[in-house]
């Protein structure tokens, strides 16, 4: 109220019923972006989830790599792994990717990696030397660090 003036109102459009149903339904927070202004109210994802949406339910979007135990399935698995989320709009997609020259990929767990010596193509692999002398190459351990 004011005297001799307009009033100076607010209203926290998240008190009311369907912004709040709307948000609080889907999971959502909601906040209100100017309580001078009808209309301003939006939907905001909760963490480790981004998106928000003025006036509904928000796209919400996971990396799930930035989740820790998620990472560190790839990051302090030996040999070192990287954590890959291809699409962050989709749920348990994420995956364990060996660093080249191995290969393996897992969704979801430590990929357990490959290294073919013969068959890879790196600078302490063993094939270009075996080509050089006119010799099959055969690895008899594909696991990394593994003896060849």
């Amino acid at each position: 109220s004011a005297t001799g003036a307009a009033a100076n109102c607010t209203l926290d459009e998240c008190l009311l019923a369907a912004p709040n149903a709307t948000c609080s339904g889907a999971g959502q927070s909601c906040t209100d972006g100017d309580l001078r202004v009808r209309d301003t109210w939006q939907c905001v994802c909760p963490a480790p989830s981004t998106g928000s949406a003025a006036g509904a339910a928000a796209e919400c979007a996971t990396d799930e790599c930035a989740v820790p135990e998620n990472a560190a399935a790839c990051t302090e698995a030996v040999p070192m792994q990287t954590c890959v989320d291809p699409d962050t709009a989709v749920d348990g997609d994420w995956r364990c990717e060996c660093a080249a020259p191995a290969t393996g990929v897992a969704v979801g767990a430590t990929a357990e990696c490959v290294l073919d010596e013969c068959a890879a193509d790196c600078a302490t692999c063993a094939r270009g030397a075996c080509i050089d002398a006119g010799q099959e190459c055969e690895d008899a351990d594909t696991s990394v660090g593994g003896t060849g």
